[in-house]
């Protein structure tokens, strides 16, 4: 549950700051291209998609552990 917290409050964060340093970095050049929402939403989701699983393999490979093995090393 910390691992989602933390992913979202990433999420939050991540792509406006991005947005506005792209925005600001575009604005040099000379040839312009207009930012969409689209690339941001797609990453957010992909990013979301990812911690997901890994989450989700982390969570059912602990599980599947003999308890005495894992208490074995601590």
């Amino acid at each position: 549950m910390d691992i989602t917290r933390l992913v979202i409050l990433s999420l939050a964060i991540g792509p406006p700051a991005s947005w506005f340093l792209v925005r600001r970095w575009l604005q040099d050049f000379y040839y312009r291209i207009d930012l969409s929402p689209d690339i941001f939403l797609l990453s957010t989701i992909l990013i979301l998609l990812v911690s997901l699983f890994t989450i989700l393999y982390h969570a059912l490979r602990s599980s599947r552990l003999n308890p005495v093995t894992a208490l074995q090393y601590e």
